[in-house]
């Protein structure tokens, strides 16, 4: 039977053009990173999430607030 994929979390930036949601698809989680709604890169573990936002946003993940 085929998993369906959650959405744990998600984060944004002040001007909101970034996010990043934490995502869980059956036993597997990874990270999605999204500019302007568009998906920028996706199944990247903790650290390859943090290096896309330091190097093409000029963010850190403590940059971003957490969405409800």
């Amino acid at each position: 039977m085929p998993t369906v994929e959650k959405i744990l979390g998600s984060f944004v930036s002040v001007d909101g053009r970034w996010r990043v949601q934490a995502v869980r698809d059956g036993d597997r989680s990874w990270y999605r990173i999204l500019r302007d709604g568009v998906t920028f890169a996706d199944g990247l573990m903790r650290g390859e999430a943090e290096r896309v936002l330091r190097v093409d946003a000029a963010l850190n993940l403590a940059d971003l607030t957490e969405e409800t």
